[in-house]
């Protein structure tokens, strides 16, 4: 453990010299990355004995937009194949840490969590890819992410796939759903994490990362483009960056794990001649209608934290989109004009 210790140390003082770090301290965060590896440890998802080390492994890059039900294809994942013991990584996952890096606490709201945390959250995912890739050979790895972007996501692949140290298998798995389910499963979330959060007696206003429709909007149309750019890369070279890609529909139920929910596979003899970008425009074209009993539970969740959401001025932008998901006729559809009595009515 030593050993660890000193390496996260000079690795973090090596990218701080570099300019690749601005955040990241030894004094700041060696305590936490040392626990997020003894937790990996603990739970046999690594092993220190270099006598156990694995010099072949498999990387899963789980991408789709926020809401698709990325944390629940994870579970299934790891649940059919548990002796792969995958780790997962993604930034979102250490966000938590806001209270190391950030001092002032009263600067931190829902809407801007995600970019006051992003920067730190950016740094602690490098290190710990980086320790994983150098000093543990053979760990199985599921990265899960949106794809908004596509350049730092394959350089992710890069390193993985030429690591000396294992030889990796990569695997692209995107899990589709509709843009109206994916928005309505957005805004559940969050008003159940603001429902429970505030529930605790050390919950901080402010650190229930919100997702704005605008931004979830964006994040969806580009996805098309991004992830063709990665499935040319496998046409084109096919095991060179990329070994195989899959497409999930989300499971009809979350806790049946069981669902037979794999709709494309390139290592399927049956897929071989279709085209996994019409795959997914067909699962996103599908319909998609709000279950009235579900929106109901949402509304009521909503009225029962309508103070903290009006404060965190994310009140408007969440009834906007349940009215347009819902069919309720807004009268002013002028975002700049739109006003809380507007909507107050349908709580």
């Amino acid at each position: 453990m030593q050993y660890l210790e000193n390496t996260v140390i000079k690795l973090i003082q090596k990218k701080r010299d570099s300019g690749e770090f601005t955040m990241l301290t030894p004094e700041n965060s060696l305590q936490m990355i040392i626990d997020f590896f003894t937790n990996l440890q603990n739970n046999n998802c690594i092993t220190f004995n270099p006598k156990d080390f694995n010099h072949n492994g498999e990387v899963i890059f789980l991408e789709a937009p926020t809401g698709s039900g990325k944390d629940n294809l994870l579970l299934q994942l790891s649940k059919q194949n548990p002796e792969k013991n995958y780790i997962e990584l993604n930034m979102d996952m250490f966000r938590k840490h806001y209270k190391l890096f950030i001092s002032n606490n009263k600067a931190l709201n829902d809407i801007d969590f995600a970019k006051l945390t992003n920067q730190f959250s950016y740094e602690i995912f490098l290190l710990i890819q980086e320790i994983l890739l150098n000093y543990f050979p053979g760990t199985n790895v599921i990265i899960s992410g949106t794809l908004r972007e596509t350049d730092w996501i394959e350089d992710l692949m890069k390193n993985y796939k030429s690591n000396k140290n294992t030889k990796y298998t990569l695997k692209l798995i995107t899990l589709t759903i509709s843009k109206e389910e994916g928005i309505y499963s957005v805004i559940k979330r969050y008003v159940n994490i603001v429902d429970r959060k505030r529930k605790s007696s050390n919950f901080m206003s402010g650190t229930a990362r919100y997702t704005s429709s605008e931004y979830y909007n964006e994040t969806f149309e580009k996805f098309i483009s991004n992830f063709e750019y990665f499935v040319n890369i496998f046409k084109n070279s096919p095991g060179g960056l990329i070994d195989s890609i899959e497409i999930y529909r989300r499971n009809r139920s979350l806790i049946d794990f069981n669902d037979d929910n794999l709709v494309y596979s390139s290592n399927r003899e049956k897929d071989k001649n279709k085209n996994p970008l019409s795959v997914i425009q067909t699962l996103r074209n599908q319909a998609y209608q709000v279950p009235l009993d579900d929106a109901i539970e949402t509304l009521y969740t909503i009225k029962e934290n309508l103070t903290y959401l009006k404060k965190q001025n994310t009140l408007i932008d969440i009834l906007y989109t349940l009215s347009s998901l819902l069919n309720y006729k807004v009268t002013d559809t002028n975002k700049s004009k739109r006003k809380l009595s507007d909507f107050e009515p349908t709580i």
